[in-house]
């Protein structure tokens, strides 16, 4: 993928993300594993792969920490703008605190502490990027025709990438 390409898909989900309001399309969130943990995750196929996407979408959300909303977005974007495609593997990892009372098994962070990569407080000290890093290698690994990846977020997300 030329840098250009990425710069325009990820413009056109970025334009999409701050001017829309979405009715969920997304199912009930998912969790992975990540540092002995887990996180919650909103996605259109589960991540134990597939052969049916030849790219993928992650997108960060803001400090509102509402991946739903951000997952909806790019979902609809799918049908707005050609180069994001339906054969797309949409991800969207919502990077928990305290004030959202993670479970005991969830990894979280603190309030501003995901979006600089800093360590989980919950005794793992799992870095948000690195979780940021398994999904990546998690669609290298497991969806092998994906060829081209964007990362896209606004706001928080926006300094979190």
């Amino acid at each position: 993928m030329t840098i250009m390409k990425l710069v325009r898909t990820a413009t056109a989900v970025a334009v999409f993300m701050a001017s829309s309001v979405c009715v969920c399309l997304c199912d009930a969130a998912a969790r992975f594993s990540a540092g002995g943990k887990k996180v919650e995750y909103y996605r259109n196929h589960p991540l134990t792969g597939s052969e049916d996407y030849d790219r993928a979408v992650i997108v960060i959300h803001g400090y509102g920490r509402n991946a739903d909303d951000y997952y909806d977005s790019v979902r609809e974007a799918q049908d707005m703008f050609p180069g994001v495609g339906t054969n797309a593997l949409v991800l969207a990892p919502r990077f928990k605190t305290i004030d959202d009372n993670p479970e005991d098994d969830e990894l979280y962070w603190s309030n501003g502490g995901w979006i600089y990569g800093r360590e989980s407080l919950d005794g793992q000290e799992y870095s948000s990027f690195a979780v940021a890093d398994g999904l990546l290698e998690t669609i290298s690994s497991r969806f092998p025709k994906v060829t081209e990846i964007v990362i896209a977020g606004h706001g928080a997300g926006a300094q979190f990438i």
